[in-house]
């Protein structure tokens, strides 16, 4: 079904050449099915994607592409991407270092996501207690921006 177009299927292909699972390991064309999924809307793969630009594994490394790709998975709600794009903030990697930004989008990923939570615990030790409020603040506008995209994305269907 991925030759059908199914996102999905072309993700978890693109998977199956990243690992080499089931068939040779073949980075081209892992690159290729994510990039086909991603463009789609499949926040996995716009993950995945945003991983191999961040590393340069099978492209060459482009901060630009990953933070690009990291916002659209991030933008959909995916704990990864928002705990990727945290990370990016963090250290300054393909954006401005915004660590208040970074608190935020650990926190909203650390419902589900243990390296978010870990990552918001080490951030939490550097960062003031105004510091760590703004990060507050700036998660529930984020979780109110994603809220209002997701009310829009079920009125269009």
């Amino acid at each position: 079904s991925a030759d059908q177009g199914d996102a999905r299927s072309q993700c978890e292909l693109g998977n199956c050449y990243f690992n080499g699972e089931g068939v040779q390991k073949d980075l081209p064309q892992a690159l290729a099915w994510f990039r086909k999924s991603a463009e789609q809307g499949n926040a996995i793969a716009q993950n995945n994607l945003a991983v191999c630009y961040e590393r340069g594994v099978g492209v060459t490394k482009d901060s630009t592409q990953a933070i690009e790709w990291y916002r659209k998975a991030a933008a959909q709600g995916l704990d990864l991407a928002q705990n990727n794009l945290g990370y990016a903030y963090a250290n300054g990697d393909g954006v401005t270092k915004d660590e208040v930004e970074a608190y935020a989008l650990y926190n909203l990923a650390s419902l589900t996501c243990e390296a978010a939570r870990n990552n918001r615990a080490g951030l939490e030790l550097k960062l003031s207690r105004e510091e760590i409020a703004a990060g507050q603040r700036r998660t529930k506008e984020i979780q109110k921006e994603l809220e209002e995209k997701r009310s829009r994305k079920t009125l269009v269907k």
